[in-house]
């Protein structure tokens, strides 16, 4: 007979769904042997041998931040520029771009206006997050997604 202090499991029920929403899920395994909850925005698996044990895990657990992935600053020296028939096409990296560009001064143009827009990405990037990620290691304080 276990005399341990009562838990209140509705309580910390409670507690989870007001932290995760009601976006968490737990279940016993196949063996019998431990519990499983799966909580967060990466759906994190976390067990424990016991019901109890488990929910306070799943109560404890806080999820890392998400963080979107640094833009690419595409530079115009990376572009080529191809004729198609009567319109040009460009490339990026030897990949297709965009097509059906009337002259090459346009897609001279376009390409370097790739250029300033995705270095301007890049800046605005670095103001946001970079910040916030200073110092820290991907995987234990953070977590390259879309936010």
């Amino acid at each position: 007979m276990n005399t341990s202090t009562p838990i209140d499991i509705e309580s910390i029920i409670a507690q989870i769904d007001a932290k995760h929403g009601k976006s968490w899920d737990i279940w016993r395994t196949a063996t019998g042997e431990s519990w499983v909850i799966k909580v967060g925005n990466r759906n994190t698996n976390l067990s424990a041998p016991t019901l109890t044990e488990c929910l306070q895990r799943g109560l404890n657990h806080t999820d890392l931040s998400i963080i979107p992935r640094c833009p690419e600053v595409m530079s115009k020296d990376q572009f080529a520029i191809r004729k198609c028939g009567n319109k040009w096409e460009l490339y990026y990296k030897n990949e297709f771009y965009s097509g059906h560009i009337t002259t090459k001064f346009a897609a001279e143009y376009l390409a370097a206006k790739i250029e300033v827009k995705t270095a301007v990405d890049r800046d605005k990037w670095e103001v946001t997050y970079g910040p916030q990620i200073a110092g820290k290691t991907e995987g234990i304080d953070f977590v390259y997604g879309e936010s």
